[in-house]
């Protein structure tokens, strides 16, 4: 049975919950004995401050409790193979507020919840009781700043995370377009401090006379609450935050700045959801805080993200041509915030490094981003764990589909993540559709152009493989990369890539691993000794997954469709037929209104069902996709056809009836590195269904083996 964890907040009294319930206590109001938790706000300016409504007091300490309660309370696992399913926490807070009848509303009630459902990937309820000796907002601040007044109001209020997005939107309204604004930061952690201050001075001095208010929030933690690292909660603290100092400044306005690659997260391979997809920006978590601030405040308060439309590689263009460059070297981007140090400000590894150091090469910025700031450079050294190598090839990989994208139907198939934001972003669902697909092949180019880049400037190092095989340069050379280059052996040298290339260059050695398409068979060279392998369906897919081994594993509707493309998949009695959109469209929904009709379902199980149900939709306007009898089909059919081709391998004969060594031996191996891999993907156990993602395929490639076509 599931685990419902109940957070007793500011001296609620813990409660008998009854049995598979977890009680954690939380207060952060200083005049409790019992307080585990800080808050506090530096350089509010005296005279700017001003009373607000006590619901806004209210909220911020909702998102501070909401904040700790995710750090408290450990998620189901660490692995990905359970897709989400241990990762969806239940958790019910007990909190004190100033205005009850008001977080009892029902409308507001049910914004609060759905925002955060979505945002974390978690279930919350709440309960609220009537605050007693509650503290004044002023409790939390360290001290006013009483120094000099801006000489004009600030127009809106923006989030400054200190990353190069936030940068670059704080240049474009300060230096570019001469606006007074107010940057609120959370300081996760003091160890950034000196950082965030540098950072702060040379933004100073590039505004002259529009110098910004600089606002930052620490919250400190005793440190048994620190369990969870996904932090999702993290964002409703600071949009919090952001909102009730803008109320403090009589503004409306509360601005994010994200790129649109970032803000979306398509997730870069299948295991990559549930709480460790981050949706900080995502268009439906900014709509949802944007009603939930209006319903707080009475009136219109708007929620938005002015970068949703540029890829990295523009936001970092934007900072360049403001002659901001050098600012760059100070922001932070890093996710793993525990790993680094003041030498080693990021970490080199995790996504959002692995996306500023594409986005800084594509915009030719690299001066201004030195490289040993980072702890390892993924391009041209080891990652130190088998999840970072995954990470920059799955993202690597993910953006080599995206370039190959051609038709909007088959975009949001391939992401059927991009359902959710659609209803979010004015235009029609085509439309919309439409600009994302664009956004991600621009993002694509970037990637692929940016490793040209790196590639040319280290292609000494990967010919001759001095540099680390799981690197990134070399995995995208040797596994298939967006760029024509030549493979290489083991040893460095040069090997022929086409039968042409072989005959005008006598002196280039032969490959010890090749597999190639000739006039009615296929050629295969094996650790050196040939054989020939008839064409087929099984060796046109394996080939593919040799010459392109996906990281996270590649479902078989995907495979069959590059392999083979769309009308060669229905004459082969592999593709589904012409209604199948309609018939999944209806399965969904069937699954998702029998939880609207559970008696037993929560208010936020409920809510969730009727998103999804809103998505299915808003989905038939915009794709076609199989139905669930349709792929099945297609993956049971893959499946067939690999298994036949390894098993003939592997009882393969030569002319004289004796054991072909080569045919058996390239046999064996796909069994080891394609077969079973894949077969942890295949959903035929229990065991194996737990594993990973039923229907994927993938190719585990030996460190010493390097394949040419």
């Amino acid at each position: 049975m599931e685990t419902k964890h109940h957070i007793f907040c500011g001296g609620v009294s813990p409660q008998n919950t009854g049995a598979d319930t977890t009680k954690l206590v939380l207060n952060l109001w200083q005049n409790r004995p019992e307080t585990n938790v800080r808050l506090t706000i530096e350089h509010l300016h005296e005279k700017l401050y001003k009373t607000i409504p006590a619901q806004f007091h209210d909220l911020l300490e909702i998102a501070a409790y909401v904040y700790c309660g995710d750090h408290a309370l450990k998620r189901g696992a660490l692995d990905v193979q359970t897709l989400g399913a241990n990762w969806r926490r239940r958790m019910h807070f007990h909190i004190p507020v100033r205005r009850l009848s008001l977080w009892n509303d029902p409308k507001i009630n049910t914004v609060l919840r759905q925002t955060l459902d979505y945002l974390s990937d978690d279930y919350y309820d709440f309960s609220f009781y009537s605050a007693k000796d509650a503290p004044l907002l002023q409790d939390y601040f360290t001290g006013f700043d009483t120094g000099t007044l801006p000489k004009q109001k600030p127009e809106q209020v923006m989030m400054f995370s200190g990353g190069l997005d936030s940068l670059a939107g704080a240049i474009e309204e300060i230096v570019v377009k001469k606006r007074m604004v107010t940057l609120v930061n959370h300081q996760s952690t003091p160890k950034f401090k000196k950082l965030y201050e540098t950072l702060g001075k040379g933004l100073m001095d590039k505004c002259g006379d529009m110098k910004p208010l600089h606002l930052r929030v620490e919250i400190n933690k005793a440190q048994s609450l620190n369990k969870e690292y996904t932090q999702r909660a993290r964002s409703f603290l600071y949009a919090s935050l952001g909102a009730t100092v803008a109320m403090m400044l009589d503004v409306r306005k509360l601005c994010f700045y994200e790129n649109g690659i970032v803000s979306l997260n398509l997730p870069v391979c299948a295991q990559v959801i549930g709480g460790r997809a981050t949706r900080t920006t995502h268009p439906r978590v900014l709509a949802e805080l944007q009603e939930l601030f209006s319903l707080l405040a009475g009136e219109k308060f708007t929620v938005d993200n002015p970068f949703l439309w540029n890829t990295k590689g523009e936001v970092v263009k934007k900072i360049m041509a403001a002659n901001c460059g050098p600012l760059i070297a100070s922001s932070r981007s890093c996710a793993h915030t525990w790993e680094t140090t003041n030498e080693h400000t990021h970490c080199g590894v995790c996504s959002q490094c692995i996306d500023r150091r594409f986005g800084v090469v594509a915009a030719e910025a690299e001066e201004f981003d030195p490289l040993r700031q980072y702890a390892v450079d993924v391009f041209t050294q080891s990652a130190p764990k088998d999840a970072d190598k995954i990470m920059g090839a799955a993202y690597l990989e993910k953006a080599i589909q995206f370039e190959t994208a051609k038709e909007v139907p088959q975009f949001i198939a391939d992401n059927p993540e991009v359902r959710r934001m659609l209803r979010y972003v004015e235009g029609t669902p085509t439309g919309v559709a439409g600009r994302v697909m664009e956004l991600h092949q621009h993002h694509a180019k970037e990637v692929t152009g940016a490793l040209k880049t790196l590639l040319g400037r280290n292609l000494d190092g990967v010919i001759k493989a001095t540099l680390p095989p799981d690197c990134l340069l070399r995995i995208s050379y040797e596994t298939g990369s967006p760029t024509t280059m030549p493979a290489v052996t083991e040893n460095g040298n040069a090997l022929p890539t086409t039968s042409a290339e072989a005959k005008t260059n006598p002196d280039l050695p032969m490959p010890r691993y090749l597999l190639r398409r000739g006039a009615g068979l296929w050629k295969v060279i094996y650790d050196g000794k040939e054989g020939e392998i008839d064409l087929g369906r099984g060796i046109s897919l394996v080939a593919y997954l040799l010459f392109n081994p996906p990281p996270g594993g590649l479902h078989g509707t995907e495979l069959a469709n590059r392999v083979f493309g769309q009308e060669i998949l229905q004459e082969a009695s592999l593709g589904a037929d012409g209604d199948s959109t309609r018939r999944k469209i209806e399965k969904e929904a069937i699954k998702w209104n029998a939880v609207m009709k559970d008696p037993g379902a929560s208010e936020s199980e409920k809510a969730e069902a009727l998103e999804e149900l809103q998505n299915l939709a808003d989905s038939l306007n915009v794709t076609r996709m199989d139905s669930e009898g349709g792929a099945d089909k297609q993956v049971r059919a893959i499946r067939r056809a690999i298994d036949r081709l390894i098993e003939k391998l592997r009882d393969a004969k030569d002319r004289k009836n004796n054991p072909h060594m080569a045919l058996r031996a390239f046999g064996e191996h796909l069994h080891k590195h394609l077969w079973i891999p894949s077969s942890r993907f295949s959903g035929t156990s229990r065991s194996r269904a737990r594993a990973g993602v039923a229907g994927q395929f993938t190719y585990e490639r030996p460190a010493d083996v390097v394949w040419v076509e």
